[in-house]
């Protein structure tokens, strides 16, 4: 049975989208339409969620409470992804709680050079915060990217302890 949870712990608002054991998807928003449009209306959130909901909203909350949370136990459907954009999303797993990694770092990790391709496929993520693509940030240290969006990112590495640069670096300094 697919079910939907939708978590409110501001200022986020968290969806997940979950069938049988497996995590299907997970947005995040700052409004519940938005977390509801991410998953699609179709299915009916759950008055009595399952013990897997119930497990991964109580480690959703404690990380947006600011507690590192180990999310390696959750079983992820990959269904859709061809075989580069799962072992590109696969390697967000490697990065630790409050660090960051460049575009460049997940390219070179997955043996392509295309870190455009990389940007495209973690715009795409559908496990934000388990997967946590927040943190590929760019290499002078800048936050980008397009889902989450880049204020939800940045409030996702606040939350870790990593505040971005304000102006990051435009030229090379030799």
């Amino acid at each position: 049975m697919t079910e939907i949870l939708i978590i409110n712990k501001s200022p986020f608002w968290v969806g997940i989208l979950a069938e049988n054991e497996y995590i299907l998807r997970v947005s995040i928003a700052f409004c519940r339409e938005d977390v509801l449009k991410n998953l699609g209306l179709r299915n009916k959130i759950s008055n009595n969620p399952s013990s897997l909901l119930q497990r991964l909203k109580k480690d959703l909350i404690a990380y947006l409470e600011g507690k590192k949370v180990d999310f390696s136990s959750y079983s992820l459907q990959f269904k859709g992804f061809s075989p580069l954009a799962k072992k590109v999303l696969v390697q967000l797993k490697y990065i630790s709680y409050g660090q960051t990694r460049s575009y460049e770092w997940a390219a070179k990790k997955t043996g392509t050079r295309g870190y455009r391709a990389v940007g495209r496929i973690l715009s795409k993520n559908p496990f934000p915060i388990i997967l946590p693509c927040h943190r590929v940030i760019r290499k002078d240290g800048a936050i980008a990217g397009l889902y989450p969006s880049r204020k939800i990112r940045e409030k996702l590495l606040q939350i870790e302890g990593y505040f971005p640069p304000v102006f990051p670096c435009l030229f090379k300094l030799n």
